[in-house]
């Protein structure tokens, strides 16, 4: 774990200490917040390791990319669903093999889109339902 100083914030603390780390073999996950070209090049290419990163806004390149070639209309790629004791869950995905040139990011080999609907329930009636689309890049090729 490393703290991350009041002068600070977070992004910039990963990306400082990301070529300190023994990474080789790993795939790290991170938020969206961590999808930035320098970070994508040192794993894959600095630290020998695979990422999956979350895209959004702050990559708006990557991200109108993405939703170019993960159009809602294709079907998915798999889907799961599950039931627990407050919500329903249907959760779809979408993969598409990419390039780094294309997404602007290096060591890209797919992009994914996640697509959640889940029903909250009580009592026997769904009183709540929503939709959200996320998507994401990562080096792990299909």
């Amino acid at each position: 774990m490393v703290a991350v100083p009041r002068d600070t914030n977070e992004e910039a603390t990963v990306a400082a200490h990301l070529p300190k780390m023994d990474l080789a073999g790993v795939c790290l996950t991170a938020d969206a917040a961590h999808t930035i070209k320098a970070n994508c090049r040192q794993l894959t290419q600095g630290n020998g390791a695979e990422f999956f990163l979350f895209l959004k806004a702050n990559q708006p390149t990557a991200l109108a990319k993405a939703e170019q070639l993960l159009p809602g209309a294709l079907p998915p790629s798999g889907q799961h669903a599950g039931q627990g004791p407050r919500a329903d869950c249907e959760r779809q995905l979408w993969c598409a093999s990419t390039e780094p040139q294309t997404m602007g990011l290096a060591g890209v080999a797919q992009v994914v889109r996640i697509h959640d609907h889940v029903q909250e329930v009580r009592k026997g009636k769904v009183v709540k339902e929503s939709h959200e689309a996320y998507f994401a890049v990562t080096s792990l090729w299909p």
